[in-house]
This record gives C-alpha cells, sequence and structure tokens, in this order.
C-alpha cells in the first residue's frame, strides 16, 4: 500500500511539473549576438515587430515604430497579444526632421518583408494622404512618411519626419 502512494504522488508530482508554464527568464534563450538580427520565438515566429529603414541617395534612416497590434501564438491555442499606441504621425514633425534633396530616391528595407504595406504622408495640419509609392512624396515640404506594414503576426506603424529642401 505504501509503494502504490508513493508511485501515485511519484506521477501528480511529474504531471504538475510537465504542465507548469514556464518564467520568461527560464525559457530556452534565443541567440540573438549579430547585431540587427531578428530575434524569433522556438517557434520560429517574431519575438516583436521588425525594424524598417529608409534609404535615400545611399544614407539608410531607421524609422521610428509606432502603434502596432502584434500576437505571438503560444502553446495549447493561447496567444499572446502586444497592443501599442504611439502619437500622431504629424506629431513628430514637431521633433527633429531628417533633410533630404527634393529629387531624393527613396527605398525601403525591412528586416522581414510584410505580406503587403502601405504609404501615408502625414502633414502639420489637416489630414494624412495615401500614395501609391514611396517616390511620390518626394517634393512634398515637411512631411511625416509613415509605412503602414502588414504581417501574419499583426500590423505596425513606421514613421520618419522629414523636409525636403
Amino acid at each position: 500500500m505504501k509503494g502504490v502512494r508513493l508511485f501515485l504522488l511519484a506521477m501528480i508530482i511529474v504531471l504538475l511539473m510537465a504542465c507548469a508554464e514556464r518564467e520568461p527568464s527560464e525559457q530556452l534563450p534565443n541567440v540573438d549576438l549579430v547585431a540587427g538580427e531578428v530575434t524569433k520565438e522556438p517557434s520560429g515566429q517574431l519575438k516583436e515587430p521588425p525594424n524598417v529603414h529608409l534609404v535615400a541617395d545611399e544614407t539608410t534612416y531607421m524609422m521610428q515604430r509606432g502603434g502596432y497590434e502584434w500576437t505571438i501564438k503560444r502553446t495549447f491555442g493561447r496567444e499572446e497579444t502586444t497592443i501599442a499606441d504611439a502619437v500622431a504621425p504629424n506629431e513628430s514633425l514637431k521633433r527633429g526632421l531628417i533633410t533630404l534633396a527634393k529629387d531624393a530616391q527613396m527605398e525601403l528595407q525591412f528586416e522581414v518583408q510584410p505580406d503587403r504595406y502601405r504609404v501615408f504622408g502625414w502633414y502639420e495640419e489637416g489630414p494624412s494622404k495615401l500614395f501609391s509609392h514611396l517616390q511620390y512624396i518626394v517634393g512634398e515640404q515637411s512631411v511625416a512618411i509613415e509605412i503602414v506594414a502588414y504581417y501574419p503576426q499583426g500590423h505596425v506603424s513606421y514613421v520618419l519626419p522629414v523636409k525636403f529642401e
């Protein structure tokens, strides 16, 4: 009888340990020692939204991450969603502007290519404007360029305040 109780107690302990969630500090580490490497979950999902850079005339600028919604699927069908809010993109025009030539050749560099993205121009006053291509923003004087990128895990807004001269 004593052996049966010990066996049942051992089984309960094993089951509890197997079902217990690990704390984030106990999770297996992801090696991200290389600068600029995108950090992924063991499942292959991105831990956080990737970065986007604007390249203008061979100079690279990191766009500021704005608001986003990002979901990571966990075990047993659970999901962890992070929703971050940010000020409106036109508010960034009140801070430091990056000066570019009116004829600047611009392109986007995504750390991870999104499924799709949209390009918006935000002005100090007035509504935002949707552009069909990044190049059409050139010559718009002071504008906050916003890229809204759509990934399988969510969507992210990236902003860069620019002044064209």
